[in-house]
């Protein structure tokens, strides 16, 4: 499909779609069967991920838009992190992802996903503006480094239900590495704001 020749037009009556424009769409599908969400009724409950090179010769062709200034909106899924984690045994299988130990939960290929993008020729920003599940990051300190110093600009979007560990019972969702992954991000984070707070004074004496 994305092989497809669209013309990247958006008539002027849409406007509300201009961030989709340079935004890449990394995987489908969603492993976490979470209660009250839809994404497995539309996209499926497995993950389905674009190849490195498929994702990278869609970049080229928006590098050679003149629109285009260099800078991708958002590189993600749902959620952002979990490209890669497509399922060993996807045709016959009934059981939950997240509890399955033929899931690859490592973050390796996003990282390296996340690499090779911002290392592309023509690409000054990638940005991961779609929300990523904290919970299967808090061991992926490789992957938390790569996504504060090059994927975002000061915030992080993460669902704003992990704030409630009521409405993550009710969801079925993991709330209790939440304050450690905080803390962990935090850590990664405190020296790059030092830079960026320095970087301003110094250009704003």
């Amino acid at each position: 499909v994305y092989n497809l020749p669209f013309s990247y037009n958006i008539p002027p009556q849409f406007k509300e779609f201009e961030m989709a424009l340079f935004s890449i769409i990394t995987h489908r599908g969603c492993v976490c069967k979470c209660n009250f969400c839809s994404l497995a009724l539309h996209q499926g409950d497995k993950i389905i991920s674009r190849s490195i090179e498929n994702i990278l010769n869609e970049i080229q062709k928006l590098v050679s838009l003149p629109a285009f200034k260099g800078y991708i909106y958002d590189v993600g899924g749902p959620s952002a992190n979990m490209y890669g984690m497509d399922c060993k045994n996807r045709p016959s299988c009934d059981k939950s992802c997240m509890e399955c130990t033929l899931l690859d939960h490592s973050h390796q290929k996003a990282v390296a996903l996340l690499k090779q993008i911002r290392e592309t020729n023509g690409i000054k920003k990638a940005f991961v503006r779609s929300g990523i599940r904290y919970d299967m990051v808090v061991d992926e300190l490789e992957y938390l480094v790569e996504l504060s110093k090059f994927h975002i600009s000061g915030t992080l979007k993460i669902a704003p239900e992990h704030f409630s560990p009521k409405i993550c019972k009710l969801m079925n969702k993991p709330n209790d590495r939440f304050e450690e992954f905080k803390q962990k991000f935090d850590e990664i984070n405190a020296p790059l704001n030092q830079n960026l707070r320095y970087y301003l004074m110094a250009a704003h004496p």
